[in-house]
């Protein structure tokens, strides 16, 4: 993984921001076709930016990303609705994609669907705690049920272990461990909080042997709580598939706890077309093989 950043001045003032994650996965031929530039969140832009500069800003990221990437991809975490007509000048695609946003205020829990209480209370009484500010042991733990997740279930690439190592030391990330009486570590969450203002939950993974203890449910109820605790006015569960998907079951899950599902969408540029399609199916065969390509450095 490699970063990039570029801004945009109107007026020799900064009016927009795009920080994007370079990603690659294996050695130096996987790495040719799999590498894209993705954005989480979106850019960041001032109220008052104009079209023009935010389409210089756009085909800035087209032409400075163009000999790292194959395509370029912004996962919006806002509506960008307003702004879609220079996307789509700049020769972004729009692809629908959906979130489940909660909004904190009040007492949160009465925004929970029946069967999310009566899992939350199933929860406790076997005995699951769930432990703030956790030690590397445990967060290593968690790691590991994140590389069993993403290996038989997503079956994508997964960040290798130093990158959740490193988390436990940046003040934006916080992690979230769930416990049994054995103090054995069963599942974990990491968030990016926003102080006062969201929180985001990153990386969820729970033991899937353990399916009694309701584990994510105590987990995402945990982790609103913290957000409400913290002042934050908004818990953004990041992610729950695409209108065309056919059913999803994350979705499913996350719409328990009485969220709005929003449609912020993603915006998507092919810088390089045959590649892509080429990266396309070189994906599905890493997608066969992914048990392969998820290891950890100790």
């Amino acid at each position: 993984m490699d970063c990039f950043c570029l801004g945009v001045e109107e007026g020799g003032k900064l009016k927009g921001v795009t920080v994007a994650m370079i990603q690659h996965e294996g050695g130096p031929l996987r790495r040719f076709f799999t590498r894209r530039a993705i954005i989480n969140g979106g850019p960041l832009l001032a109220n008052d930016i104009t079209s023009e500069a935010l389409t210089l800003l756009l085909t800035g990221c087209a032409e400075l990303l163009r000999r790292r990437a194959i395509y370029i991809e912004f996962r919006n975490f806002h509506d960008y609705t307003n702004h879609r007509h220079s996307f789509i000048q700049s020769g972004f695609q729009y692809i629908p994609h959906y979130d489940f946003r909660l909004s904190i205020d009040g007492n949160v829990t009465d925004r929970y669907h029946k069967r999310c209480l009566t899992r939350i209370r199933a929860s406790r009484r076997t005995g699951l705690r769930i432990v703030d500010h956790p030690s590397t042991k445990q967060v290593y733990s968690f790691y590991r049920l994140l590389l069993h997740l993403y290996a038989t279930k997503t079956r994508t690439p997964l960040f290798h272990w130093e990158f959740f190592e490193s988390a436990l030391h940046c003040p934006l990330l916080h992690y979230l461990v769930a416990v049994d009486r054995d103090d054995t570590v069963v599942g974990g969450i990491l968030l990016c909080n926003l102080d006062g203002r969201a929180s985001y939950a990153w990386f969820e993974a729970s033991d899937t042997t353990r399916k009694k203890m309701k584990i994510s449910v105590a987990l995402y109820d945990a982790a609103i709580r913290r957000c409400q605790e913290q002042g934050a006015v908004l818990f953004d569960f990041m992610g729950a598939g695409s209108p065309d998907d056919g059913g999803y079951g994350v979705r499913d899950f996350k719409a328990q706890f009485g969220g709005d599902l929003v449609e912020n969408g993603r915006y998507r540029r092919i810088l390089h077309p045959v590649r892509y399609r080429l990266g396309a199916a070189a994906v599905k065969i890493i997608k066969n093989n992914i048990g392969s390509i998820n290891h950890t450095k100790k």
